[in-house]
C-alpha cells in the first residue's frame, strides 16, 4: 500500500522512498482512505464501519466494545446457549506492547 499511496499523493518524492514504500504521512493515509479512486484496493481494517456491518439493515440486539471484548463474547456465548467449556480466546500479551507499536 505504502508505494501507490506515496506515489498518488506525495509531491516531488525521492526515488528511494518511493521504491521502499516507507513513511506514509498520517495526512497521506487519510487522503488514500478518502479517495474514491484510491490507487489500490481497500484493506478491510481500513473499511468503513457502513460497508462492514450495515448498521440500517439489520435490527441488532447485542453490541461489544473493543475494550471490553473478551468479557462481551463471552457474555454473548452464554446469552446465546453456548457451552459453558466454549470460551472466546484471551489475546493479551501474545505480543510485548514494544512489538505492537514497532515501525518495522
Amino acid at each position: 500500500f505504502g508505494k501507490a499511496i506515496i506515489k498518488k499523493y506525495r509531491p516531488n518524492v525521492y526515488a528511494e522512498t518511493l521504491n521502499n514504500g516507507s513513511g506514509v504521512k498520517f495526512k497521506e493515509f487519510i487522503y488514500y482512505l478518502l479517495d474514491a479512486h484510491r490507487p489500490v484496493g481497500m484493506d478491510i481494517h481500513w473499511e468503513r464501519v457502513s460497508k462492514l456491518c450495515y448498521p440500517c439493515l439489520i435490527n441488532y440486539d447485542f453490541v461489544g466494545k473493543f475494550e471490553s471484548l473478551e468479557e462481551d463474547a463471552n457474555y454473548f456465548l452464554q446469552l446465546i446457549g453456548a457451552p459453558k467449556e466454549l470460551k472466546f480466546p484471551n489475546f493479551k500479551d501474545r505480543h510485548s506492547s514494544d512489538e505492537r507499536t514497532s515501525a518495522q
